[in-house]
């Protein structure tokens, strides 16, 4: 099922297909995890689920072993689950080494998994090539490729696509290309891509086929349409034209893990463009590590993704967070914890000034910070915020399920090792080499808290 598509004399307003994609690294979600994850993103209307977490072996480093029973049972409770709800399941196929297409086995493989897959009765499929190495090597003399990636890997799509006719007519296709991005991270992190590789692909592959691309960067703070006519330029796939390749937006926010990892980003989104889907086809997020945590910051991507126009991260967003974070918990009070420990989590540059409890006085981040300040400056600090920090992680101790305060436990962690560093500036003991110990352990996890204030 697609949406129907607000449609203008001149171009969409709305995204054809809105969702989320579980492509992060990371610990693979439980059943229960992702489908309370599902439950909970329901009342922000979301029509298709990309399943395609990196250490799922299923769909990567075993991608070309037989579907076993296990797997298969829980790919059909999976696409049961979501069909009962309206919901689209597609399924990630990372043809990663070591899969090459250059050998038929390995292609009669891929095409027996995928007919297996089918049969769980997925909705289509993205295959995906990214975060791979972005060459072939030196060409030997039985390289049907002749050294091209992009040969290589247009070569095991079509071969794909051309043999699974018997899926039906209705199957979805996606396709994520090595350079998913033009952001130059990507050469640095898997090496330089073959000159013209983007539009070598392209023109190789079904002109219907959508690339998943996610902004101008791997994680875009901002997504516009001449970042959308910048990358199809570099396609040679005719920005302008009516005819250009339709792409589905990847985006990487509020995930967490790789570079981001350690991060907590709770904050609504924000930097997406209103008139996105005059050339975006569809908008796909990708969540958090901690599922639950993730469901406020993914309400607000739905929020966007199903009002482009309408939306701005200040209400509409704001708004968004709030009913989720009321479905997540039920009592004001423990709501407005969760709000502060939202804020002192909150990372660098994230969404600055959100959230601020709402309720008379200051809110304590900003407390914090001036009491910080004051501190490094070797003057005085009202020692009462030390007090009122303690009570909040003793309320969140109290007030969270089980479940939520054990993803925000690592981060709950930190802001107590941040009190006792505040504590030991307020006793006057051997502050900086206490300082420089307590952070040495936090940026040991590659973690950042209390936002860009606190440092030693």
């Amino acid at each position: 099922m697609t949406r129907q598509v607000a449609m203008t004399q001149e171009a969409p307003t709305t995204f054809r297909e809105i969702g989320v994609v579980e492509g992060f690294y990371g610990r693979v979600w439980s059943e229960a995890e992702r489908e309370a994850f599902i439950d909970g993103l329901l009342p922000f209307r979301l029509d298709t689920y990309l399943y395609a977490p990196k250490h799922d072996p299923t769909l990567g480093a075993q991608l070309l072993a037989p579907l076993d029973k296990p797997g298969a049972q829980r790919l059909h409770r999976l696409n049961q689950f979501c069909a009962e709800r309206g919901i689209r399941l597609l399924a990630g196929l990372h043809l990663e080494p070591p899969f090459d297409p250059a050998r038929s086995e390995h292609l009669e493989q891929l095409h027996r998994k995928v007919l297996q897959l089918c049969e769980q009765g997925l909705a289509g499929f993205a295959v995906l090539f990214d975060d791979v190495p972005s060459g072939r090597g030196e060409a030997g003399p039985d390289d049907p490729f002749a050294g091209s990636l992009a040969a290589a890997q247009a070569h095991a799509f079509n071969a794909l696509h051309a043999g699974l006719a018997r899926c039906g007519p209705r199957v979805t296709w996606l396709i994520c290309p090595g350079r998913y991005s033009l952001d130059p991270a990507i050469e640095r992190a898997y090496g330089a891509f073959e000159p013209g590789y983007l539009n070598r692909l392209h023109a190789a592959l079904p002109p219907e086929v959508p690339f998943l691309w996610t902004g101008p960067r791997v994680c875009s703070a901002a997504v516009t349409l001449a970042d959308r006519e910048a990358y199809l330029r570099e396609a040679g796939a005719g920005p302008s034209s009516s005819a250009a390749r339709p792409l589905v937006l990847w985006d990487n926010y509020p995930v967490n893990d790789a570079a981001m990892r350690g991060r907590l980003q709770l904050a609504p989104l924000e930097g997406r463009a209103p008139d996105l889907p005059r050339g975006v086809r569809g908008y796909l997020f990708n969540p958090l590590l901690q599922p639950m945590l993730g469901v406020p910051p993914g309400a607000t991507c739905l929020a966007y993704a199903n009002d482009p126009g309408g939306y701005d991260a200040a209400t509409r967003g704001a708004a968004a967070w709030d009913a989720a974070l009321a479905r997540l918990l039920p009592e004001e009070a423990v709501r407005a914890d969760f709000r502060a420990f939202a804020a002192l989590t909150r990372p660098r540059g994230a969404a600055a000034g959100w959230p601020l409890p709402a309720g008379d006085g200051e809110p304590l981040p900003l407390r914090l910070e001036r009491t910080w300040r004051a501190l490094a400056a070797g003057q005085n600090a009202d020692p009462s915020v030390l007090a009122d920090l303690e009570a909040l992680l003793e309320r969140l101790a109290r007030g969270l399920p089980a479940g939520l305060r054990e993803e925000a436990g690592p981060w709950l962690a930190k802001l107590a090792g941040a009190r006792d560093v505040i504590s030991a500036r307020f006793g006057g003991a051997g502050a900086r080499d206490v300082i420089s110990a307590q952070w040495a352990a936090y940026e040991s996890e590659g973690a950042e808290v209390l936002g860009d204030w606190f440092e030693p």
